[in-house]
C-alpha cells in the first residue's frame, strides 16, 4: 500500500520490471491521474439475503458513513 507519491515512486523505480507481470500499463505518478470510481470490500455479518441487493446496501452504508 502506498501512502503517498514518494512512495509509489521509490517501490516504481526499484521493481519496474515485476509491476510489468500484474499490470498491463506501468507508468510514473502524474498530477492529472484520477480515480474514476471508489470501489471497498466490505464485510457485514448475518445479513439475511433478503438484505443482498444494492439499494439495502446504499442504506446501511450511507447509515454507517
Amino acid at each position: 500500500m502506498f501512502y503517498n507519491r514518494d512512495m509509489l515512486m521509490e517501490s516504481w523505480r526499484k521493481n519496474n520490471e515485476c509491476w510489468d507481470v500484474f499490470f498491463e500499463e506501468v507508468r510514473p505518478w502524474a498530477e492529472t491521474n484520477t480515480t474514476l470510481n471508489w470501489m471497498a470490500w466490505i464485510t457485514i455479518t448475518n445479513l439475511p439475503i433478503i438484505g443482498w441487493n444494492c439499494r439495502c446496501l446504499t442504506k446501511i452504508l450511507e447509515r454507517t458513513g
